[in-house]
């Protein structure tokens, strides 16, 4: 809590029982929204029955991911290697993702939308100017506030998995890999 949220967790161990304190900025507390656009939802393949995501979606892709937290984006590097990304280039804040674009442009970019006491829309902004696919990750689900620029993007729910994954970047892409 206090690394990704910039809270405060106590934990006290007393004769009666365990005590717990959480602080979390009022910042990254709300009351559900009603906003206009597609609403987050993740089918799932059915029980017993997994469905295969394509080996080789993201052949040729440069991938940007923009990530704070280092298990996370581990996963996440996993993941989408493992859908054939040729290389992915991570960062955990705005301007080390902007050092990235400016190094060598990627074709392709992950974001997650909370970075801790910044988020990921100038990120986003620069890389609708460039052209570059993008899709946003969170973890807050139908709480997510986009800008105005990026209602329409795609965004998937944390945390990240093969064949949620496999199906935002086949609809961003337009493959049609069969996810």
């Amino acid at each position: 809590m206090p690394y990704d949220l910039g809270g405060a967790a106590r934990i006290d161990y007393l004769p009666a029982g365990v005590r717990a304190s959480f602080r979390i900025p009022a910042r990254h507390v709300s009351q559900p929204k009603n906003f206009a656009g597609p609403a987050i939802k993740f089918p799932r393949s059915a029980v017993g029955h997994p469905q295969a995501a394509p080996h080789r979606m993201l052949a040729g892709h440069h991938l940007l991911l923009v990530e704070d937290s280092l298990i996370i984006a581990l996963d996440a590097e996993d993941i989408v290697g493992r859908l054939g990304a040729e290389t992915v280039s991570t960062a955990a804040n705005v301007e080390a993702a902007l050092d990235i674009i400016d190094a060598a442009r990627p074709t392709v970019a992950v974001l997650d939308i909370n970075l801790g006491d910044s988020n990921s829309f100038p990120i986003a902004d620069k890389l609708l100017e460039l052209d570059v696919p993008f899709l946003f990750a969170t973890g807050y689900g139908e709480q997510a506030q986009l800008p105005e620029d990026h209602r329409g993007r795609i965004v998937v729910q944390k945390p990240y998995t093969l064949e949620n994954l496999a199906r935002a970047i086949d609809e961003l892409l337009g493959t049609h890999a069969g996810v």
